[in-house]
C-alpha cells in the first residue's frame, strides 16, 4: 500500500532497489500487467493501476467469495472424520 494509484514504476530504480537485473524487473512488470495491477504505456513506462470504484468493488467481492470458499475447504480438510 505504499504506492499510490498512478505512481510511475521506473525499471532501473526497481532493479537497484531489489538488486536484480532490469530484465527480471521487466518480466515481473509483465506479470503484473497480466494481473491488471499495473498498466504499461508505450514510450512512457509502467504505472500502478488506477481502478474505478466499480472495478475495486468487483475485486473485493471476488476476494470475499474466494476467501469464504477457502475457509470452508480448510475446515472440511482439518476436521477429523468420525
Amino acid at each position: 500500500h505504499r504506492l499510490h494509484p498512478g505512481t510511475k514504476l521506473a525499471e532501473q530504480k526497481l532493479a537497484d532497489h531489489f538488486g536484480v537485473s532490469r530484465t527480471l524487473i521487466r518480466q515481473a512488470l509483465f506479470q503484473l500487467v497480466q494481473k491488471r495491477l499495473i498498466r504499461m504505456e508505450p514510450a512512457r513506462g509502467a504505472f500502478v493501476a488506477t481502478p474505478s470504484s466499480d472495478e475495486a468493488r468487483q475485486v473485493f467481492a471476488v476476494r470475499r467469495m474466494l476467501e469464504a470458499e477457502m475457509t470452508r475447504s480448510f475446515v472440511r480438510n482439518v476436521t477429523p472424520h468420525k
